[in-house]
């Protein structure tokens, strides 16, 4: 649900700025989840379980961004691909 209203914002509305779907897909998930007799911590406590499970991957994917940033901006990656 969420993605779909993302897509709405981004080609419908072209406007780039993902807050404002993300809260509301949220709060149609809060709602669904009270519908259905469950608590707004244990949705919670999953957002939190899915964070733990992802954030290595992405500390190591924004390291590996940093340091080919600061090659290309040391000119590393210019010289390897003029040798090669």
């Amino acid at each position: 649900m969420t993605a779909i209203i993302l897509m709405v914002q981004f080609f419908v509305f072209k406007d780039f700025t993902p807050h404002i779907p993300l809260a509301c897909g949220i709060l149609i998930t809060g709602l669904f989840m009270k519908l259905r007799g469950r608590d707004w911590d244990g949705m919670e406590q999953r957002f939190l379980k899915v964070v733990k499970i992802g954030l290595p991957a992405m500390i190591i994917l924004m390291g590996v961004g940093m340091l080919i940033g600061a090659w290309i901006i040391a000119g590393t990656v210019p010289t390897i691909l003029l040798w090669f």
